[in-house]
This record gives structure tokens, sequence and C-alpha cells, in this order.
């Protein structure tokens, strides 16, 4: 990953410090008001690639589902680490931090003022609305905090030993254990184990994001699913 490099600051995430990242600037769409029709959305240096639109709503390609063949989504993200952790690859430039003017980004368009975020197979929705006074729809940065907030909260005894369903009890036990095993600084490893379960454990080891799609049999709305991936 290259050196010398900068971070976009998010002062309501503290996590593991990880690897420097660095930034760069992709075609933007307007973040200030519907447009008609909706722009098209592509990025510099891969003219070939095409955006779709769906019956309602466009996903900003920042977090959409690749159209490549290979299926991975353009911006790369461990949900173990902040989101300010997240690249974006963009053809041959090589993965990229994303700038603050990407981050302001409408997350849709046209502008959505709250979405609802879904991952198959984990028990919680994660509702997303504008953090910032300035904007009245959601952003990219909307979305990527509030997925890290929701991952990242901490699941108690009760609520886990609740569920009744002792197989996956235990597959998360042991994805809670795994994930505790990779850290790399043992002091830091063993107060995270203090902290407990966190419902990313609940990933079962998928705990890359893959992109937003529309949920399976629905058009493109408020309402979207969030496809995660094994490293």
């Amino acid at each position: 990953m290259p050196q010398n490099t900068r971070h976009v600051h998010f002062e309501d995430e503290v996590e593991l410090p990880s690897s420097p990242t660095t930034r760069t600037t992709i075609t933007s769409i307007t973040s200030t008001g519907p447009i008609t029709p909706p722009p098209s959305f592509s990025f510099p240096h891969k003219p070939d690639i095409h955006y779709s639109p769906l019956p309602n709503v466009l996903v900003n390609p920042i977090l959409a589902v690749s159209p490549d063949v290979d299926g991975i989504a353009c911006l790369s993200w461990d949900f173990k680490h902040s989101s300010r952790d997240a690249l974006l690859s963009i053809g041959d430039a090589g993965p990229q931090s994303l700038s603050r003017a990407q981050l302001a980004e409408s997350a849709t368009q046209p502008p959505q003022p709250k979405l609802i975020l879904r991952i198959p197979g984990y028990p919680w929705s994660v509702e997303v609305t504008p953090s910032a006074s300035e904007f009245s729809h959601v952003t990219v940065k909307d979305v990527l905090h509030a997925l890290y907030a929701n991952l990242h909260s901490r699941v108690s005894d009760e609520e886990h030993v609740g569920s009744g369903n002792l197989g996956r009890q235990a597959r998360v036990d042991s994805s809670f254990e795994l994930r505790i095993r990779r850290i790399v600084d043992r002091s830091i490893g063993e107060a995270e184990r203090g902290t407990g379960i966190r419902r990313l454990d609940y990933l079962l080891g998928a705990d890359y994001f893959n992109g937003l799609r529309p949920p399976s049999g629905k058009t493109a709305g408020d309402e979207w699913e969030i496809q995660v991936r094994k490293r």
C-alpha cells in the first residue's frame, strides 16, 4: 500500500490503527438537489463501465456492486476497521482512500432522506439518515458511518444466548475468537476480548463490503441489500 499518505478523519469512529492510504477523485454526482433526468455514473479510466438505471433509484457507483466479471465492488472495506480505511479502486490507479468530496456525494440519485440497509442472514437492519445539517439526504459518508456503528455495536450476553439458535451461537462464538486472534497487538486483542461479541461477529467471517443492490424481487428505493464477502 502506498506510503506518505493522508486520511479522511472521522471523529466519531475509534478503531484499531491500520495502514495509511492515499486520496483520489472520481466523477461526482450532485448532492444539491434532484436532477431530471438523473445523471449517468462513470469512472474515469474505465469508460466501458455503465451503471444501468434501476426503475426508481440509482446507487452511487462508489457504493455499488461491481459490474465487472469478478464481482468485487469498487470499494474495498474490511468491516473490522474504520471506514476511513475503505479503499476505492479505479482502473489502473490502484486503491485510493475517499476524498471529502466523494464522502459528501449523495448515496443515491435522486437523493433519499433515509435508507434501510439489510445484510442477508444478519439479525439487524441499518437505518441511515443525514448526519450533517447542511444535507437533507443521505450521503456516502452517512452510509459508511451508519454501517460501521451498527456492526461495531456490542451484543449483550442475554441477547446472544437468548436467540435460542445454539448452532448459530456456536458459529458466532468461533467467529469472535478468530477475530480476536487475528489482532496483532496482544494487549489490544485482550482489551477487545473484554468488550465481548460485536454484531460484526454475526457475519461469520464474511466481513468485507461488496456493494449495495436492491433487495431480491424489489425495485430500488429506500431499501437496499448489502453484499458481503470473505477476504
